[in-house]
């Protein structure tokens, strides 16, 4: 637990600034992070995949997000079309495979591609999106703790409870609307905003549980162990890159 506190205060040292500052060294920040996490998929496959799909993954990862919304789909089609060509051609391919690493790669490139289009509203707006994120994990933990006796969804993460969720969930809601609304006033229509600080700490906790049915899928801990007691990228991030998607989504539907 103390390492697990060090390591979390370390990255809120570290990573906070970058978010607050933006500019060089978040893009930096982010093609890192991209890239560690396509390396961290094609790890779950280290015994199967040859080696040429960890370059062809991270190139998905740093060029589909870059691409204009008019190029954006071709892409993603494109990527549908190859994986279902490697399926017909080769035995270490699998039906199975193909879907597994779509949808991984669409939930991060949809997330990149967030990350970019929230990033034009100006750094602080980035925070507002990682502000809802982290304050829904951290208030769900600690209320997990103090109240929590229903289990929330035992056959994928054991530990999280009912009353853990909706704590997250009515401390981070209030929170990032706070946030939303003094930190970064008029920068987002407030029916955006209302939608957004709602649902996001919803979003957030259905990502974490989405990414430990891909961990339990794999029988694996965790993707990676760059962070001590944190695992890798993508179980640092998992909720991040759900809630990027999302909120890419409402910006994309209301406003024009």
């Amino acid at each position: 637990m103390k390492q697990k506190i060090l390591t979390g205060l370390a990255l809120v040292g570290v990573f906070l600034p970058i978010l607050y500052f933006g500019g060089i060294f978040f893009q930096i920040a982010v093609v890192v992070f991209s890239i560690i996490g396509g390396l961290e998929i094609t790890n779950l496959y280290r015994d199967k995949w040859p080696s040429e799909m960890s370059f062809f993954i991270i190139l998905i990862i740093l060029v589909l997000p870059s691409l204009s919304s008019r190029f954006f789909l071709v892409g993603i089609v494109s990527i549908l079309l190859f994986l279902f060509i490697l399926t017909v051609y080769f035995e270490w391919f699998q039906v199975v495979d193909a879907t597994i690493l779509f949808t991984l790669l669409m939930i991060i490139t949809l997330s990149v591609k967030g990350v970019y289009v929230v990033n034009t509203y100006g750094s602080l707006a980035i925070l507002y999106v990682a502000v809802a994120t982290y304050l829904t994990d951290t208030a769900a933990y600690f209320s997990g703790m103090l109240f929590g006796k229903h289990k929330l969804a035992p056959r994928i993460s054991p530990n999280k409870t009912v009353e853990g969720a909706v704590g997250g969930w009515i401390v981070s809601s209030g929170l990032s609307f706070l946030y939303a609304i003094y930190v970064i006033p008029n920068r987002f229509p407030i029916e955006l905003v209302i939608i957004a600080s709602i649902l996001m700490p919803v979003v957030a906790q259905l990502g974490d549980l989405a990414f430990s049915s891909f961990k339990r899928y794999f029988k694996v801990k965790d993707f990676g162990h760059l962070f001590p007691e944190h695992g890798g990228v993508l179980d640092r991030i998992d909720s991040l890159l759900f809630n990027f998607m999302f909120f890419y989504t409402l910006l994309a539907t209301m406003i024009v």
